[in-house]
């Protein structure tokens, strides 16, 4: 015969469970993990526990997908339709889904089967189309890049035949004027008095 459970009003009999009563944590000293050595008090001859190193997350060789999963917070869900080109795959995936389900239903698969194709259907679809336009802003911002290398390289080209053009006048007009003063200080041809 098995033993009776302790009713609501009672402490549970295991006092690690005591969320099924819905009471705090128990008061008792938890039990000691293995891993903790006995310290002795005089301390002699024993060696500190060795430090255990801290993952950092890093995208090195030891990155997994464990520890993508767990860099995504909760409010990152609530904001992914403000990502460029999640609109695009939304809705590409929304309506590949829904053509691919109508196809398969109408060929005379059962609904549950062709609702399955539905949606892994719109899931491909989405992360196609999601792909793709990743793919052109990739080639949209390198193509912006070489624009503004060439106007950079243009507005240099530019602002250097200025620059030498400024300087060719301003010997001419040093030259003109070099030229002008000796003769200032000659006799002119005609005379007033």
């Amino acid at each position: 015969m098995a033993s009776p459970s302790p009713s609501r009003d009672q402490n549970p009999t295991d006092p690690s469970r005591s969320w099924l009563v819905g009471q705090d944590a128990p008061h008792a000293q938890p039990p000691p993990t293995p891993s903790a050595p006995e310290s002795n008090s005089s301390g002699a001859g024993t060696l500190p526990p060795p430090a255990t190193p801290t993952k950092s997350h890093s995208s090195g060789p030891g990155a997994s997908i464990a520890d993508a999963v767990k860099t995504i917070k909760p409010a990152d869900l609530l904001t992914v339709h403000h990502r460029p080109c999640a609109r695009d795959g939304f809705l590409t995936g929304i309506g590949g889904g829904a053509a691919v389900g109508m196809v398969r239903w109408v060929m005379g698969m059962p609904v549950p089967r062709a609702a399955n194709w539905a949606v892994g259907a719109g899931v491909a679809a989405a992360t196609l189309q999601f792909e793709y336009c990743q793919y052109r802003r990739r080639q949209e911002r390198e193509k912006m890049k070489r624009v503004v290398e060439v106007y950079d390289r243009r507005q240099t080209e530019v602002r250097a035949a200025e620059e030498a053009a400024a300087k060719q006048r301003q010997l001419q007009e040093d030259k003109t004027v070099a030229d002008a003063a000796p003769k200032s200080g000659a006799k002119s041809w005609y005379r007033f008095w």
